[in-house]
């Protein structure tokens, strides 16, 4: 599992605030987390394969029904 990246992607799914700025400036926002520049793309490009290979938990990328969490393409949007 990578961290830093099941991190920043719960954060993504779970603060429309955070969300928001992602959407006007992906690099600045996820700085903190130190991701890779592969990662960074993979998020932006909201490539749920790619991210998985990367090391995010599955369950973000495809969430149960019942999953308060949206949707992984949603990030691309």
């Amino acid at each position: 599992m990578n961290d830093r990246l099941n991190r920043a992607v719960e954060r993504l799914l779970l603060d429309k605030r955070f969300l928001r700025r992602f959407r006007r400036d992906p690099e600045a926002t996820l700085r903190p987390f130190e991701l890779s520049r592969e990662e960074i793309e993979a998020v932006k490009a909201g490539d749920a394969a790619r991210l998985v290979g990367l090391g995010l938990d599955p369950s973000y990328a495809w969430p149960k029904v019942r999953s308060p969490l949206l949707p992984l393409w949603m990030l691309a949007r």
